[in-house]
């Protein structure tokens, strides 16, 4: 009887601990919701379309990923180092980018990604301008990793990686793309901005890809819309490129392209009239049919349809003497932009040009330019890369060149020579504003031959080397005196070799008009400005027909500027109206039937 009291006493013990147990274990399960609940509902919204949850931290981000919700960014996230984000088995996550951006640094594991995608379905918004995700960091680190079941699905957004691809897929996953940009890693092998593998399905509605997207061959790749620079298909064995896309002429637009076990069929709709082609392991392959059909074993690329450029034109100041190189070339172009900022190029002798530095005769001078097309344009090449472009600067044409390691279809490279500057000047040509009654007289001439320049001579007559002369009354002019009507005056100019030139001067002109040069250095030349006859109006010294008609175009306007010297000498019948008229232009008529004046 005491055994089975004893017995019955530990069941009892044994009974009561099994039961504290489980009320133990409701309450931790109960407070690990509580917390979660908390966690969550710290966030504003309660995770419905109408009212999605504001994510503003990681934490809170990994924790709506976990939950068929609907979610919103409502700050930039930035994590340098994290676990992967999980979208939890079985649920759906609208995650709207709201115009923000998350940023993933490196994360740990050996297939790693910023965002893995297993059994559940991610779809991806953007309702702002500018929302994306990113990533950097370690090797195996993916934008998204659909894998077992998982569908991705992305509307809009920015997305980038740089080091690995920006969407990977594994076995049974799907990804399908309405929109949205996606920027692989620079210079890294791999770095497709999807690679399609296993037996995944990838459906391309639209989006812009800048950069190779790459399928394999058990993949089921569907692309109906959207930009890829070149494709690159996966048979047997793994095939990287960092090929460039190939430049094509005349090809036809890509509608879609479905891979069947071991072949892939591109669907091509052909430019009317002309053939199409594409590149097949680097070799060039025409189009006559709008099937093609690669064979196990080979790579295929296609280049996204663009516009090509066939010509362009910059305009650029040139060298002059004494002046510094002109960097801020013109593009008169459409579509094209410069290559960086350091474009313009310029040599002295073969050798790089300083900025500061001034053109001197007696050396030789170049320039190149590098330009870039703008996205969605390529500048026209042949099969051998070297460019179809016509090219010309300030009007004349230039050489295209290949630019060192650049592909020729994204950057081209205008050059000029322009040649070995003859340090010997034998004409000097000199532009002045002539006079004008009320004006003041230009003391600061335009010297249109390079290698010359003002003395630097200043006394009673002359300022800088330029002297005006008032014949009518035998006096110099100061830079604040006026022209008086009537009166003639005489320019002087005193003009040195500047620029390491040397002269050798046998010829002048002012205005156009030739004059006798004097002296070796410095040279002088002069001209004088006659009030001119009554009625010359084109002012070379004769009253003739010629004058009439000038005066007739200025009344009808078909001449629709004459100086005021000009106009003075018009005024035949009345030299105090305020214009000429027709009873001038008949008075001319006049005078040049009798007999031409000369002055």
């Amino acid at each position: 009887m005491n055994t089975l009291i004893k017995n019955m006493r530990l069941d009892k013990t044994l009974s009561v601990k099994r039961n504290v147990c489980a009320v133990f274990t409701m309450l931790f399960s109960l407070l690990s919701v509580m917390l979660m609940s908390t966690a969550t509902f710290a966030m504003s919204g309660n995770g419905t379309k109408n009212a999605p949850y504001v994510i503003k931290t990681y934490d809170e981000l990994r924790t709506v990923l976990l939950r068929n919700c609907y979610a919103e960014l409502g700050e930039d996230i930035s994590e340098s180092e994290a676990t992967v984000l999980t979208v939890g088995n079985g649920v759906t996550v609208h995650l709207d980018l709201a115009g923000h951006s998350v940023s993933i640094g490196k994360t740990t594991g050996t297939k790693d990604s910023a965002i893995k995608v297993n059994g559940a379905c991610l779809i991806v918004d953007d309702s702002g301008e500018n929302g994306s995700i990113s990533t950097s960091g370690v090797l195996h680190l993916f934008g998204f990793l659909p894998n077992e079941g998982g569908e991705l699905i992305i509307n809009s957004g920015n997305f980038s990686s740089e080091t690995q691809a920006v969407i990977r897929t594994y076995e049974n996953a799907e990804v399908t793309v309405n929109g949205g940009s996606f920027k692989r890693g620079k210079n890294v092998v791999s770095a497709y901005n999807i690679y399609a593998a296993g037996n995944s399905k990838v459906t391309l509605n639209g989006g812009t890809f800048y950069g190779e997207v790459c399928i394999n061959e058990n993949a089921d790749f569907t692309m109906n819309n959207g930009t890829i620079d070149s494709l690159v298909v996966e048979t047997k064995e793994m095939y990287e490129t960092t090929v460039p896309k190939r430049i094509l002429l005349n090809k036809g637009k890509i509608t879609n392209i479905i891979l069947i076990q071991n072949e892939a069929k591109v669907y091509l709709d052909a430019l009317l009239n002309r053939k199409s082609h594409f590149e097949v392991g680097g070799v060039k392959k025409e189009i006559n049919a709008r099937v093609y059909t690669v064979e196990n074993g080979e790579s295929l690329f296609i280049v996204p349809e663009c516009n090509y450029i066939t010509s362009v034109n910059v305009e650029l100041k040139e060298p002059k003497y004494g002046q510094t190189p002109d960097l801020n070339a013109i593009i008169k172009t459409d579509n094209v932009g410069f290559y960086d900022s350091e474009s313009v190029m310029w040599a002295k002798d073969g050798h790089s040009m300083g900025d500061s530095e001034i053109f001197e005769a007696g050396h030789s001078y170049s320039v190149a330019i590098w330009l870039s097309a703008d996205r969605g344009y390529a500048f026209s090449t042949n099969g051998s890369y070297v460019p179809l472009v016509d090219g010309t600067l300030n009007g004349e044409e230039v050489a295209v060149n290949k630019p060192y390691e650049q592909d020729p279809s994204e950057v081209i490279e205008l050059y000029r020579d322009f040649g070995y500057y003859d340090p010997n000047v034998t004409q000097i040509d000199v532009k002045v504003e002539e006079p004008e009654v009320g004006k003041t007289p230009d003391f600061n001439p335009e010297i249109l031959t390079q290698g010359c320049k003002f003395q630097d001579y200043t006394n009673g007559q002359f300022h800088n080397g330029i002297s005006w002369w008032d014949d009518s009354d035998s006096k110099p002019l100061s830079p604040t005196d006026t022209f008086e009507k009537g009166h003639d005056y005489t320019l002087e100019m005193r003009i040195v070799p500047a620029y390491n030139a040397t002269f050798n001067v046998k010829n002048a002109t002012i205005n156009g008009n030739s004059v006798e040069p004097w002296g070796s250095n410095p040279v002088w030349i002069s001209y004088q400005f006659k009030a001119g006859l009554i009625g010359d109006v084109d002012k070379n010294g004769t009253v003739d027909k010629k004058d009439a008609a000038t005066l007739m175009k200025y009344i009808t306007g078909a001449e629709p500027v004459l100086t005021e010297t000009q106009l003075e000498s018009a005024k035949v019948t009345d030299s105090t109206k305020k214009k000429p008229d027709l009873l001038d232009v008949m008075a001319i008529l006049e005078i040049a039937s009798k007999e031409p004046l000369i002055n």
